[in-house]
């Protein structure tokens, strides 16, 4: 083991070269970068535009039959609200309101096959769409809470569309059924094996749907606050520890569901291998935020993913330049400020090792656990990276780190700082600004909805493209 991440240090020159290399990228598309660290684009023949078709607007190029499928049964949805695709288009500053609630929006994300958009708000409900009309979210159902303390952390849609799962600042994940005819709702207990399992945070489901992840709070390398649970059997299966803090966010790094990614309040992103879970060590661990990690999202390869962090940035890993646990803890920073605070003091540090591949920096996350995630596979081929904002933008930017577009939500609900301005708490003041938490880009289609709040008001906003 131990020379395995002699070898992954001694890359350092070669993750070196690479950022020069993506430095001199700026502002073009580089076919050889992309295929470097991205894989080379599937079932395409010649250079792809931003939604998957040709730059001369010859036929699709589908980069899956499954792909394919979709696309057909979306392309008169589709054909019907944009007539030309043969150019580079990112979601536009022109945004629709579409949804208004009583309360922060703290999730929003479209199903894997778009057909379905679900939202979790702070006042314990998990609102389900029908997404396939492009002009209007169709409610399915509204599903209240079982259990809740503070708020709805996070939620989470199996691959096949039956079933959500969320959670709250309790040991408890809820199960309910997406069916709009009946209710379903199950009651998982993750602190059955009296694993002192007070909070949790972040909550996900494996690719077979049989499993969930969960990351929980955390106080020290002892507390377990990684947990496999086993659906069928209702247990926790499998636990770890190794977190300082509270884990804000997890997911599995690909389909084949064995390796985990968790990232902490402790500045540090932890790589596990489901098949070896156990104790505190984990497989390998990526350094480079200084701050708090908000978030954790993976491509889908088994490879890369993208996090968001309380150091005001995002960054792209590879999970081959790992460190190891000791690496880790020998180079460990402390934490310096307060996020809940609505600025962030000073210049950016920089951590001796970091060792991810590109780092984005023009959005704030403050306040709250702001989320981000890879543009689509099917319509982008993971082109850019996106993120909200905790000043109610949301940012894109290309893969070499140049800003593609910003969306602006405030001139859609910033209007509305006439309604009762709420306390922020802890003696920081009042809320004026708007705050997009999370963004979803839809897998097949050119739009973006952003979930966003001001005040006690939550919005669903979705930038279309515009020709």
């Amino acid at each position: 083991m131990s020379s395995e991440y002699e070898s992954d240090q001694s890359n350092g020159s070669d993750m070196n070269t690479a950022n020069q290399e993506l430095a001199t990228s700026v502002g073009v598309w580089n076919p050889e970068f992309f295929e470097r660290w991205f894989g080379p684009p599937e079932g395409v023949y010649g250079q792809r535009n931003i939604f998957g078709y040709r730059e001369n607007g010859r036929r699709r190029e589908i980069s899956s039959i499954v792909g394919g499928i979709r696309e057909r049964e979306l392309s008169s949805t589709y054909r019907s609200s944009h007539k030309q695709l043969g150019r580079h288009f990112v979601p536009k500053q022109h945004a629709k309101q579409m949804k208004q609630y009583e309360a922060e929006v703290y999730s929003g994300q479209y199903s894997e096959d778009g057909t379905l958009f679900y939202t979790c708000t702070k006042d314990f409900r998990v609102h389900i769409y029908d997404a396939r009309d492009t002009e209007k979210l169709k409610k399915v159902k509204t599903i209240h809470a079982l259990s809740g303390q503070w708020t709805l952390t996070d939620a989470n849609l199996s691959r096949d569309n039956q079933w959500i799962a969320y959670s709250s600042l309790t040991p408890l994940v809820s199960l309910s059924s997406t069916d709009g005819y009946h209710d379903r709702n199950i009651a998982l207990n993750f602190n059955e094996s009296r694993l002192g399992i007070s909070r949790i945070w972040s909550v996900r489901f494996s690719g077979s749907g049989n499993e969930l992840v969960a990351g929980s709070s955390a106080q020290s390398e002892e507390d377990r606050s990684i947990l496999l649970y086993d659906i069928e059997r209702q247990k926790v299966i499998d636990s770890a520890g190794g977190h300082l803090d509270d884990v804000n966010a997890v997911c599995f790094a690909d389909e084949g569901s064995n390796i985990l990614i968790s990232g902490s309040d402790d500045m540090s992103i932890r790589v596990w291998d489901r098949r070896t879970l156990h104790g505190e060590m984990a497989t390998g661990v990526l350094v480079g935020h200084t701050e708090g990690v908000t978030y954790v999202s993976p491509k889908g390869d088994g490879r890369y993913l993208v996090s968001n962090g309380k150091d005001q940035c995002a960054k792209v890993w590879d999970i081959r330049t790992m460190v190891s646990p000791k690496v880790a803890e020998d180079t460990r920073l402390e934490p310096e400020y307060d996020y809940r605070n609505n600025f962030y003091p000073g210049v950016p540090r920089l951590h001796p090792k970091d060792c991810s591949v590109m780092t984005y920096r023009g959005h704030k996350v403050l306040r709250t656990l702001i989320r981000c995630h890879f543009s689509p596979p099917s319509s982008t081929n993971n082109r850019y990276v996106y993120t909200g904002s905790s000043d109610g933008r949301a940012h894109i930017y290309n893969l070499d780190g140049t800003v593609k577009q910003i969306l602006d939500s405030n001139k859609i609900i910033g209007g509305n700082v006439h309604q009762q301005q709420r306390p922020l708490g802890w003696g920081f003041g009042y809320d004026r600004t708007p705050c997009t938490r999370d963004v979803s880009w839809h897998p097949y289609l050119p739009n973006i909805i952003a979930s966003s709040w001001i005040n006690d008001y939550g919005y669903l906003l979705k930038h279309d493209i515009l020709e």
